[in-house]
């Protein structure tokens, strides 16, 4: 037997080697070591390197040609080339696996390299790679050996990451690292322009060879699931392949018109792209087109559907949607496997109640469920948040752990049959309205950058990380565009090795994109323009720092990195663009404070129309100063160029122009312009006291500016996130904002007020109306009406929904409702056609101190 020295040496050997091996994970070089400058290399494939490997080492080439004017050329291991190559390279790179390049082969042993495998194993590990240089026969080597072909690609992406790129010449610090993924699924999209940027940003189109650039670049990070031509992405790159479909989704006729009648449809007949599958017609035609979808299709590696967001029904035989949803998925899958056996299937539970997520997990513990290889956890999956589903489960709040971000999740992972695991659906691509969001930006900045523009997030994404990755065996993500570029790189390496942090892997983007001098700069200005995105804009000082952090990092960007980038232009742009609206909303509370005294004078005036006249004159001063004019040319010349590297840019230098009432100016002009024409002094003054009190309800008064991004804590009933939806012209920044219900006619948005005087007459105002253009467009014909009531009494029998603007409505609310101290003030829907109640702001007014009315005679 093991005495207690023998074992203790043991252990302490075991502890080595797992440290040893650890370290071998972390990307590293040798401590202090020079980089030496070369400008003459040679790239050996070898004689039986697969295609993936030849097409790894030519991406290497060709990304070292772009960054640096150098000689760098690729020769197999015995063409008659290679030998003079070599001789004549001041660095040889030897890349691929030894199996397939006999170089490779024979530098492992001379090098003492070892690939990363599996501990007390000899098998290797998936996917990993070694990199190690050295000096070979007086040469000076490089070997890039992955465990398996797209091993060989990431080591590439890690070779090219840790070079630096000199006008014409490589610095090559010595390496010596090993690296394995951390993660098995990491997917995503290589998307070019988002829809917003080709809308608004008059982009050139980009050439098929940017698109696959973008691909590879991806590649390089670490990515290895892809949706795209399943031959071509296995036999190019020997990448894994995913296609899908919604699951009650059934497809259009070659016209583009509904591929079914429609009584089938979804949703109680209202979807014209889903058919319900409770429908008995429905469900064969369904199950059919999903049949007639796999036999013709290739061999992929996953098939992707999901529960919601898009698609679903709703209808009474369908829900909880869950339970329908599991059922049929089954169906399909075995649909799948009766084709492609080895084909995984990922399903999202999204969009779902929790009495729906619930059906999932009876379903699947109740039988063999390994038919489903993942639950893909995405935007409107968790119980602890009401993001595209219903209300929250209040059982996850007791005792919540580290919170919403992975406390349902957790759960989740226990609940499911060992047979399925837990795959991530991540949204990097929104900062706002989104999975992971920014809860309450400024709304300035939301209504002119919208979800899709450019951000990045590292130190939220960071958190977000830590929190989730750990149930999961991967994520593949969902983007919009390039705004999201920070993002997919951060999440990409984060899936490689989840032990880095935020400000390691912001300066490993900023170092390989814009060189080692810049990288510091670039780097703080991404994390200031984060905070930029969850602070107040008028008085944040980061705006501007950010701006001179880019511009002095900007003039340390080596040309020859500077000529190929899209990058900091962007990034560039998008802080100008920030310090442009800081400057405008500025500029507008300067010019409205200027008017404040004058206005006030009015107010006591036995004519007042003379004061209001002299306040529109200072109103009219124009908002852009000199100053603006130049930071926003500014920004316009780093979109153009962006434009022309690359096809895109950020389209707010566009639509900042479009009219957007970011000020409020144009609404005080419009206000008091409008009384002013009446030449009536009670309308005057009525509208001087609404420009300076608007939002003053009086004392015992309550005033809620209810729609997102605020909060109203008298809000009992109605959503808010989607009610955002800024529009051109006069307006408060109130009036983007909407609270609203659908489908629900008898009570549709409520509040609930308490501590009202017993004693006091109240009136309750709203602001109305449908101001959207799409909106306006999608009911060209719905007349839109809504009610109100108190306490349920009938306060209006109905008044319409005005379209194109935002109106007041008044009402005097009985005595009788009150007398107990609480009220509740509900809409009610009236429209015939589609039962809809919403409004923008509240008011619940004392009669005898409200500041002004909207009902003025």
């Amino acid at each position: 037997m093991f005495g207690h020295k023998t074992i203790l040496a043991l252990f302490l050997a075991v502890g080595l080697a797992l440290a040893l091996d650890l370290c071998a994970s972390v990307p590293s070089t040798a401590a202090g070591s020079p980089e030496r400058p070369v400008s003459r290399v040679a790239i050996i494939t070898g004689e039986k390197s697969t295609q993936p490997e030849r097409k790894a080492a030519e991406i290497f080439q060709k990304r070292i040609l772009k960054r640096s004017a150098i000689s760098a050329e690729i020769a197999a291991e015995k063409d008659a080339a290679a030998n003079p190559l070599m001789e004549k390279a001041e660095m040889t790179f030897v890349v691929g696996t030894p199996e397939g390049n006999g170089l490779s082969k024979d530098l492992m042993q001379k090098l003492g390299v070892k690939r990363p495998s599996l501990p007390n194993s000899d098998i290797l590990h998936p996917e990993g790679f070694a990199v190690k240089s050295g000096v070979v026969n007086g040469k000076d080597v490089i070997l890039i050996a992955g465990t398996d072909e797209r091993g060989t690609l990431y080591g590439v992406g890690w070779m090219l990451r840790a070079m630096t790129y000199r006008a014409d010449s490589l610095l090559i610090p010595s390496i010596d690292v090993r690296e394995k993924p951390a993660f098995f699924i990491r997917g995503g999209r290589p998307t070019g322009p988002g829809s917003r940027a080709r809308q608004y940003g008059n982009l050139r189109p980009q050439t098929p060879e940017e698109t696959v650039e973008v691909m590879e670049d991806l590649m390089l990070l670490g990515t290895n699931v892809f949706e795209e031509d399943p031959v071509e992405m296995r036999s190019t790159y020997g990448m894994l392949t995913a296609f899908g479909r919604t699951l009650n989704q059934m497809p259009a006729n070659a016209d583009g018109s509904p591929g079914f009648p429609r009584e089938w449809a979804a949703d109680g007949g209202r979807s014209r792209r889903y058919v319900c599958p409770s429908i008995p017609e429905a469900r064969k035609a369904l199950l059919e087109s999903f049949d007639q979808m796999f036999r013709s299709a290739p061999d992929y590696d996953f098939f992707t559907t999901n529960s919601g967001d898009e698609g679903g029904c709703r209808c009474e035989k369908c829900m909880p949607w869950g339970n329908t949803y599991i059922r049929l998925l089954h169906e399909v899958a075995d649909l799948l496997h009766k084709y492609h056996p080895n084909c995984k299937i990922m399903a999202t539970n999204q969009d779902l109640t929790n009495e729906g997520n619930q059906a999932i997990f009876d379903y699947l513990n109740s039988r063999d469920s390994s038919w489903l290889y993942a639950i893909r956890y995405g935007p409107g999956a968790d119980e602890m948040q009401t993001y595209i589903r219903g209300p929250v489960n209040p059982r996850w709040f007791e005792y919540e752990g580290f919170g919403p971000l992975g406390n349902y999740l957790k759960y989740m992972f226990h609940e499911l049959p060992r047979t399925t695991t837990i795959a991530l659906y991540s949204d990097i691509t929104h900062w706002m309205q989104a999975q992971y969001a920014v809860p309450h930006p400024d709304i300035v900045l939301a209504a002119i950058y919208d979800r899709r523009s450019w951000n990045a997030r590292p130190r939220n994404f960071h958190k977000v990380a830590q929190e989730i990755l750990h149930y999961s065996v991967g994520d593949k993500h969902y983007s919009e565009g390039m705004h999201d570029d920070f993002n997919k790189w951060f999440w990409y390496r984060l899936l490689w090795n989840p032990n880095q942090d935020a400000e390691s892997i912001t300066k490993e983007y900023c170092r390989y994109w814009f060189g080692p001098e810049a990288q510091d700069e670039i780097a703080q200005a991404i994390f200031l323009m984060e905070e930029t995105l969850e602070k107040p804009l008028m008085d944040n000082p980061g705006v501007a720092k950010a701006v001179d952090l880019l511009r002095s990092g900007g003039k340390k960007i080596p040309d020859n990195l500077l000529q190929n980038d899209y990058r900091w232009r962007i990034i560039t742009e998008k802080a100008l663009m920030d310090l442009y609206l800081q400057m405008l909303v500025r500029r507008g509370q300067a010019i409205k404070e200027e008017t404040v005294p004058i206005l006030e004078r009015a107010r006591q005036s036995s004519d007042p129309s003379n004061d209001v006249a002299e306040a529109l004159k200072i109103l009219d001063q124009p908002l852009e100063t000199d100053a603006m004019k130049a930071i926003k040319e500014e920004a316009k010349e780093r979109g153009e160029e962006s434009n022309r590297v690359i096809g895109y840019r950020e389209p707010v230098v566009f639509l900042v122009d479009q009219g957007f009432d970011l000020t409020e100016i144009e609404w005080w002009k419009k206000t008091l312009q409008t009384s002013l024409n009446s030449k009536n002094d009670a309308h005057i003054r009525n509208a001087v006291e609404t420009v300076l009190c608007y939002d003053d309800p009086g004392e015992g008064g309550f005033y809620d500016d209810v729609g997102w991004p605020n909060e109203s804590e008298h809000l009992t009933n109605g959503e808010t996130l989607w009610g955002f939806a800024p529009f051109r012209g006069p307006a408060k920044l109130s009036h983007y904002n909407l609270a609203y219900s659908f489908g629900q006619a008898d009570r549709g948005v409520t509040f609930r007020y308490d501590g009202l005087d017993p004693d006091a007459e109240y009136v309750v105002r709203i602001s109305v109306g449908l101001h959207g253009e799409e909106e306006i467009d999608m009911l060209p014909e719905a007349e839109l009406e809504e009610g109100l009531t108190a306490d349920g009494e009938v306060i209006s029998e109905g008044f319409p929904i005005p379209k194109g603007d935002v109106q007041f409505r008044e009402f005097d609310i009985p005595s009788t409702v009150t007398r107990d101290g609480t009220v509740e003030i509900s809409l009610t829907g009236k429209s015939k056609t589609l039962p809809v109640t919403g409004l923008f702001e509240i008011w619940l007014m004392r009669k005898d101190r409200m500041p002004w009315t909207s009902r003025v005679e």
